[in-house]
């Protein structure tokens, strides 16, 4: 342990920076010390899976499996917090198809915030905003005790201590590692970093000295590996990388097998009550023994690689949402000319071998995230040939390094605010999407690629038959029957069917959280049958100035009568020449 914590002043300073960072963004987006609650919560997605077990094994051990979170839903009905977790078919019983790992390292602190919370008297109901904040600190701690031993490996690998520093730092602030361990926390993804950064470290010490201890302790954190997420076991295959050629490690095993086989059978002991723990806690909850238990999910695309997609597609390139990572590419060359090439060769076998695994998951983008998260816990491996050009560049190149380095972070910086303003959609991106959102931050383009966008057909197809015209409300006129429902509103009757409507004019906002709207309700016989809103704010790049906008209305259900109005959500704006044009067919 006092090997472990030795490290020059300087790193940790840098640790201590990256942990201020972390807690900072976390509070501000989160509002753990703020008196009024705010409307995000770091129990999310998957991590809703993960987090159900801390409270179904410490808050209601009583209870049957998951039998709170109806409780949990109705008393948190903004916060989603069992979107992850799934009934079996024609059961009232609660499926989790998520491994025990991560909320195992999160147990500790978990378990302190609930004998904190109810020795304080409060509401001990296992989702409340200590619980929530207890798994932010886990994320913190383990974060920073695998950057201690991320620096360790870096350091006995051959990378200097200052240069070991800086790339922890420029990993923390410059990929998608913060956003997973500040934003998401209840997620896999920071852990795994961790535990696979401390296997490294323990594994490069047991390849230079044999001690019985460290490798009782890498079996142990490949315990842990395989129920955080069972395909990151592949990080043993690095494992002779780490011994100065392949037969050093043919013979280090062979010992193993002769000459110390019952510490052999004491690792698989200490290696399988993991992996125990992930079959009782399963059998618990299903009464099934099975250790896989993402059913119906796997490698599908095995044999058709999403290479491309996963390394540059606007969807979640790897180095396009991580551009500080593009410098593995020219670090390459600095890794084969420092290191030997067995290991070098190995790198690059290993990392071919780790992104056509990713490459073929059933869903290579892995839902709604920002970047490539699946590689997140693999960066203490990926980063290696930038530790080295680091290292021994000279100092007007490495200058330029870091310039271009710093310019990384503050691009990556900018996708992860507007990943969480909800600018940047969450999957799907198209690069005219990226286009348009350029470098947007204000609160008016948020969700601005999730509303309605209807599409009607060419003019030359369409024949007009009215016009509502908006002057402090809206007036009608044509072939249509149009009735006032309020300032701001109107009703028309349709006699044409299909029908479409054109929105025209122009339009100065003066506050960058004014994002005017309009409502569409389609009725038929009475009942409505679609609803439907288009903001048009986020069509307005600056303040304070006339911009022209334009939307398009359409449905593909029969509807005879349509319901609009003008939502200004409070905001003061003023409105020019602001009109509908209706079509329809010729």
């Amino acid at each position: 342990m006092r090997s472990f914590l030795t490290l020059p002043r300087y790193s940790y300073v840098v640790l201590l920076l990256i942990a201020m960072i972390y807690f900072v963004q976390g509070d501000r987006y989160f509002g753990y010390t703020s008196k009024i609650p705010k409307t995000p919560t770091n129990v999310t997605s998957d991590g809703t899976g993960y987090y159900a077990y801390l409270p179904n094994y410490i808050v209601y051990n009583n209870e049957k499996p998951f039998d709170f979170i109806d409780t949990i839903v109705k008393n948190y009905p903004d916060k989603n917090l069992s979107s992850m977790l799934c009934f079996y078919p024609n059961s009232t019983r609660i499926t989790n198809k998520f491994y025990v790992g991560t909320p195992l390292l999160q147990s500790p602190f978990y378990a302190a915030a609930h004998g904190i919370i109810k020795m304080t008297g409060q509401k001990a109901d296992g989702y409340s905003r200590g619980y929530r904040f207890s798994i932010q600190l886990a994320a913190l701690y383990w974060v920073l005790t695998g950057m201690i031993a991320l620096i360790h490996f870096l350091r006995s690998i051959g990378v200097s201590a200052f240069s070991s520093t800086l790339i922890a730092l420029l990993i923390a602030l410059g990929t998608n590692l913060n956003t997973y361990s500040v934003y998401v926390p209840s997620m896999s993804h920071a852990y795994s970093f961790a535990i696979i950064s401390l296997f490294l470290y323990i594994a490069s010490k047991w390849s230079k000295s044999p001690h019985d201890r460290h490798f009782i302790f890498m079996c142990l954190l490949l315990g842990i590996i395989a129920i955080l997420r069972p395909v990151n076991l592949i990080i043993i295959f690095f494992l002779p990388l780490l011994f100065d050629h392949f037969l050093s490690f043919i013979e280090r095993i062979k010992i193993l097998f002769s000459e110390k086989f019952k510490l052999f059978l004491l690792g698989l002991v200490v290696f399988f009550c993991f992996v125990a723990i992930q079959l009782f806690v399963h059998h618990d909850i299903t009464d099934s023994w099975s250790i896989y238990t993402y059913s119906g999910e796997g490698f599908d695309n095995w044999n058709k690689p999403q290479f491309l997609n996963v390394l540059f597609s606007s969807e979640k390139g790897f180095f396009l949402y991580g551009p500080l990572l593009l410098l593995i590419l020219p670090g390459i060359f600095f890794l084969s000319k420092f290191k030997e090439k067995y290991f070098t060769f190995g790198w690059l076998l290993f990392v071919v071998i780790l992104f056509y695994m990713i490459s073929s998951w059933w869903d290579w983008a892995y839902g709604g995230s920002l970047g490539m998260r699946p590689l997140i816990e693999f960066l203490p491996v990926l980063i290696i040939p930038i530790a080295f050009m680091i290292d021994q560049l000279n100092n007007w190149k490495k200058q330029v390094l870091l310039v271009f380095a710093a310019v990384c972070v503050i691009q990556f910086q900018f996708f992860q605010f507007q990943f969480n303003q909800h600018i940047l959609p969450y999957s799907h991106v198209t690069w005219e999407q990226l286009a348009r959102i350029k470098w947007k931050t204000a609160p008016r383009f948020e969700w601005m690629f999730g509303y309605d966008n209807d599409t009607i057909p060419s003019d030359t197809k369409l024949k007009k038959i009215g016009t509502s015209y908006f002057r402090d409300g809206w007036i009608t006129n044509g072939q249509l029957c149009g009735s006032k429902v309020d300032s701001l509103g109107s009703c028309i009757s349709v006699t044409n069917y299909p029908f479409y409507g054109k929105l025209t004019g122009e339009v100065m906002i003066h506050a960058d959280n004014s994002n005017p709207a309009i409502y569409m309700d389609y009725f038929n016989k009475g009942s409505k049958v679609r609803s439907a809103v288009q903001p048009f704010g986020n069509q307005i790049e600056r303040l304070n100035k006339w911009t022209s906008i334009q939307q398009s209305y359409n449905t593909k259900v029969p509807f005879d009568s349509i319901s609009f109005r003008l939502e200004t959500f409070g905001q003061t704006n003023a409105y020019r020449n602001l009109r509908i044009d209706w079509f329809t067919l010729k």
